[in-house]
């Protein structure tokens, strides 16, 4: 911002007062990205998650969402291996759809709770859209990504917030536009620096709030923890699901 003085003793000041302006980062930035930077190591350092979580769409997109994930690993973009129990209710419906989805890492599932249904493949394909986007809705890939937080970190700036408690975890709250500027709320674990919410908004209205509760890091994990079982009474279905 440029500044215009009367005096001449204050003129003199004017260079070094727009380099600062100009050069020099706010305060909060330099201390959300080393905050960042924790979050990023102790995200790296978590092989596999647990936790219930709910989810929200605000604006025009007004889902909700319940659902207890345990995974581990990764495979592209996804957890290699994983179990969601879902309940999720769509926008404009009051019908709670609740499903059973996972993977071992080699055949994938879903259970639809509401058809008492079951599917089975090899091909991820076999989640099918229903579940597929419900299941998204409550991942917090972060836990099992390669480069967790690198895009909070280099984002186009940082806010810290303060202090929040989510679910009864002290926190800390900072506020991220990235660099195709889309922005985001996170609340942090003061103590373990992983996260417990995050807030999306999006231009133009609409968005997402995510908030975990009952994090285990590491839980312990079996061969039977990803296994499919169908329930009593299921039928089980040649085809992919929905």
């Amino acid at each position: 911002m440029k500044r215009y003085f009367a005096a001449l003793t204050l003129l003199l000041l004017v260079p070094t007062s727009l380099v600062w302006a100009e050069d020099e980062k706010p305060k909060s930035d330099d201390e959300a990205t080393a905050i960042l930077r924790k979050v990023d190591a102790a995200a790296k350092a978590v092989k596999a998650v647990k936790y219930d979580v709910t989810a929200k769409g605000t604006g025009f997109q007004q889902f909700e969402l319940e659902g207890r994930y345990i995974y581990t690993g990764l495979e592209g973009r996804q957890p290699q291996k994983m179990l969601a129990d879902i309940a999720i209710k769509m926008p404009g419906s009051s019908e709670v759809q609740k499903y059973t989805g996972g993977s071992d890492g080699e055949n994938y599932f879903v259970i639809d709770h509401g058809e008492k249904k079951a599917y089975v493949d090899i091909d991820p394909a076999v989640l099918g859209t229903r579940f597929g986007r419900a299941y998204q809705m409550g991942l917090m890939i972060e836990f099992v990504f390669a480069t967790p937080f690198t895009d909070e970190i280099n984002a186009k700036s940082k806010e810290l917030k303060g202090d929040k408690t989510v679910g009864g975890v002290e926190c800390v709250e900072i506020d991220v536009v990235y660099q195709n500027n889309l922005k985001a709320t996170w609340c942090f674990g003061k103590k373990d620096y992983l996260p417990r919410k995050r807030i999306d908004t999006v231009p133009g209205g609409g968005g997402m709030e995510k908030t975990l509760t009952n994090l285990v890091v590491d839980p312990k994990i079996t061969d039977a923890t990803f296994a499919f079982k169908l329930p009593d009474g299921y039928t089980l279905v040649d085809d992919f699901a929905p």
